[in-house]
C-alpha cells in the first residue's frame, strides 16, 4: 500500500493512476460538470429577473427560464453527491468536503457576481459593459464591492486552514507566480503607456492576467 493523495487521510494501492493527465481530470471534470450547472442555474435566475424588469414576467417567459434551473440544480446536486470534495476519487474525508465546499461557494460567488452585474445592468448600455469599464449603477457598485472585501479574505482564511501542506505548496506557488506576473506587467505597462506607445493601464485586464497566471502557476506545481 501507498499513499498517492495524503497520507493522513487514506491510503491507495497501485493501481491508482498517478499520472500528469489523470491527476488533470480528477480536478477539471468536477470543477467543470458543476460550473455548467451553477451557470445554468443562476442564468435562468438572471433571465427571470431580467424579464420581471421589463415587466413581461407571465407563464410564457417563466416557462422559457425555468427549465434552466431546474436542470442547472439538479446537475448541482448530482456534481455534490457525487463529488462531494470536488476532486475524483479523493480521501472522503470532513478536511477534504470542507475544502470541496469551499470550491463550490467560490464558484458560487464568481458566477454569481458576473449574473447580477448583468441583470442588474441599466438597459441603455447592455449585458456587454460587463467587460467594460463603464459607469454601472451606484448600489449595485457598494453592493459588489463590500462584498468582495467581505467574502474573498473569508473564503481565503477557510481555504488555508482546510488545506493540507500539499494544497498549500501548490496555492503559494500559484500566489507567487501571480504576484510576479502583476510585478512585470503592471510598471511595464505603466511606463510604456507614459511612453505613448500602449494605451492607459487596465487594472482590471492585469487581475484577470494575474488570475490566470496565479491559476497555471498552481495546475504546474500540483501536475506537473
Amino acid at each position: 500500500m501507498i499513499s498517492k493523495t495524503n497520507p493522513t487521510d487514506r491510503d491507495i494501492d497501485d493501481s491508482w493512476d498517478d499520472s500528469r493527465w489523470a491527476g488533470f481530470k480528477r480536478v477539471m471534470i468536477p470543477a467543470m460538470v458543476l460550473a455548467v450547472g451553477l451557470g445554468l442555474a443562476l442564468g435562468g435566475v438572471s433571465a427571470m429577473a431580467v424579464i420581471a424588469r421589463k415587466g413581461e414576467l407571465g407563464f410564457a417567459s417563466i416557462a422559457m427560464a425555468l427549465p434552466f434551473l431546474l436542470i442547472g440544480v439538479g446537475i448541482i446536486v448530482y456534481a455534490f453527491r457525487k463529488w462531494p470534495t470536488l476532486r475524483v476519487g479523493d480521501p472522503d474525508t470532513p478536511r477534504t468536503r470542507r475544502l470541496g465546499k469551499g470550491v463550490y461557494v467560490l464558484m458560487i460567488f464568481a458566477i454569481g457576481t458576473a449574473m447580477i452585474m448583468v441583470t442588474f445592468m441599466p438597459e441603455a448600455r447592455g449585458p456587454n459593459s460587463f467587460f467594460g469599464n463603464g459607469p454601472i449603477p451606484p448600489a449595485l457598485g457598494a453592493f459588489m464591492a463590500i462584498g468582495w472585501m467581505v467574502f474573498m479574505p473569508i473564503l481565503s482564511i477557510y481555504n488555508r486552514r482546510n488545506s493540507d501542506e500539499v494544497d498549500r505548496t501548490t496555492f503559494e506557488f500559484g500566489e507567487t507566480v501571480g504576484f510576479q506576473a502583476f510585478a512585470v506587467l503592471a510598471p511595464v505597462w505603466w511606463v510604456a503607456w507614459r511612453g505613448g506607445f500602449a494605451p492607459q493601464p487596465d487594472v482590471m485586464i492585469i487581475f484577470v492576467i494575474v488570475l490566470v497566471a496565479s491559476t497555471i502557476g498552481n495546475l504546474w506545481k500540483r501536475f506537473v
